[in-house]
């Protein structure tokens, strides 16, 4: 009788500690799923902060590039209207290089002294 009594607290307590892990491993599930949940929140959030940021910057970036061919456009108008002709200044006129020199150019050349 005794022996059976044994048994029979061993057998209710292996219950109660395999219900108390059973318990254990269910709330850290669920604490795992909060925590998982709260971290897709917080990455929702900064994506959407990057996002909201990247357009903010294309349409400032739009807006200036708008601004600086308005004033592009309108130099040349006011230029065209004063009868000036604007160039680029970033392409070189590198043919006259290519051609001989004048007989007076000759004489300015190379730092010679003009012969007369």
């Amino acid at each position: 009788e005794k022996r059976e009594q044994e048994e029979k607290l061993a057998k209710e307590k292996a219950e109660a500690e395999a219900k108390q892990k059973r318990l254990d491993e269910e709330a850290k599930k669920k604490e795992m799923e909060e925590y998982r949940k709260k971290m897709e929140e917080e990455n929702a959030i900064a994506e959407a902060k990057a996002n909201a940021k990247a357009e903010e910057e294309r349409l400032a970036k739009e807006k200036e590039d708008a601004e600086a061919k308005q004033q592009q456009e309108e130099m040349e108008n006011n230029a065209n209207e004063a009868g000036f002709t604007i160039k680029s200044s970033s392409s070189n006129n590198t043919s006259n290089k290519k051609k001989k020199l004048s007989k007076a150019a000759k004489q300015f050349a190379g730092g010679k002294k003009i012969k007369l």
